[in-house]
């Protein structure tokens, strides 16, 4: 199942394709890394306030990208992050990490195609 929907389609609505490209690999390059890192930590530590605020953030960069997938998991994470079900949120979670690895190489990807 591929975990993003991407179109230069929408460029008209954000800028020219450069622009668009040039969003997408800063969300790849800054989102991808710094936020993923702080939201795993928060998940380790169990801290689920800190990880409900960092997914909350991160969903405005599935929103950028038109990540349905990837969108729909951060909005199913941020409400499950305060309930006391743990085996939800790990199942979720888990869902979460393959999604993001699976729209990272799709973006990659996605980048190169369009720079052609």
């Amino acid at each position: 199942k591929n975990c993003l929907f991407l179109s230069l389609k929408s460029c008209s609505i954000v800028g020219n394709k450069e622009t668009v490209i040039e969003l997408v690999e800063y969300i790849l390059n800054e989102e991808f890394t710094t936020s993923l890192e702080k939201i795993n930590a928060a998940y380790q530590k169990l801290d689920w306030k800190q990880f409900k605020a960092l997914i909350h953030r991160f969903k405005s960069s599935c929103l950028y990208c038109a990540t349905t997938a990837l969108l729909d998991l951060t909005q199913q994470l941020e409400k499950s992050a305060l309930l006391n079900d743990s085996k939800l949120k790990t199942e979720l979670y888990h869902s979460f990490e393959h999604c993001c690895e699976e729209t990272k190489l799709y973006l990659q990807q996605w980048i190169e195609e369009n720079r052609l």
